[in-house]
């Protein structure tokens, strides 16, 4: 595209891309040009605005920290990572270092549940539900991770992705032996329904996945009577 400017004039171009993968779509590449004519007959200042109108809406929850300047940057810079690899409605999780970095191969781990749910809940619960959703998609797989291994109920990997399998390196026996992972999980499908109160939530994906957790949990630490 050749573009010509007499001297004091200016003007604004505008790049728009897409970017899809065979895990959402069988022909992606087709799929990303649709997204692109898409956005484009939309144009740069609908898709702006409904940008900013998006990020609004998820700063009408926040954190303030009165008089520490710099602890209330370091808060809003984790939310702001936060806000930005997860999205409602999906069966998606987060990895260590969501998207700002490829260590850990993005994989899913028991940080998620501990450190990266918490926030999530309280702020923005329809965000927190998704992690939810990818272990409860993968309840089966955890199940069959469970009994491999000689126990019952379900057994989260150490190292999580697309498929729900375990992982993590075969040079590594982190996954084998650290089971505290799967009660990291359960403790977070309990807080979900702590605060929100979804007793219909509870009853087709809580308490499916924490009687699995229990099965597994009472093989692991049995129960004196």
């Amino acid at each position: 595209m050749d573009i010509k400017l007499n001297k004091g004039e200016q003007t604004t171009i505008t790049v728009i891309a897409s970017i899809c993968s065979t895990a959402q779509y069988e022909d992606p590449e087709n799929e990303s040009k649709r997204l692109t004519l898409f956005a484009m007959l939309e144009g740069s200042a609908r898709l702006e605005a409904n940008h900013k109108k998006a990020w609004a809406e998820l700063w009408e929850s926040d954190i303030i920290i009165e008089g520490d300047e710099l602890s209330q940057k370091d808060i809003r810079f984790a939310l702001y990572n936060l806000y930005s690899f997860v999205r409602e409605g999906t069966d998606y999780s987060l990895s260590p270092m969501g998207l700002s970095g490829s260590g850990y191969n993005g994989h899913i781990f028991w940080d998620c549940e501990t450190w990266m749910f918490p926030p999530l809940l309280v702020l923005h619960p329809p965000l927190a539900a998704s992690l939810l959703e990818y272990r409860f998609k993968r309840l089966n797989e955890a199940k069959q991770n469970a009994a491999a291994h000689g126990y019952k109920g379900a057994m989260f990997p150490w190292e999580s992705a697309l498929s729900g399998s375990e992982e993590t390196p075969v040079w590594a026996l982190t996954g084998p032996f650290e089971h505290h992972i799967t009660a990291d999980i359960g403790i977070a499908f309990w807080q979900y329904y702590q605060v929100t109160q979804d007793k219909k939530w509870l009853e087709e994906k809580g308490y499916p996945l924490l009687k699995e957790v229990a099965e597994e949990a009472a093989r692991i630490i049995p129960v004196k009577d």
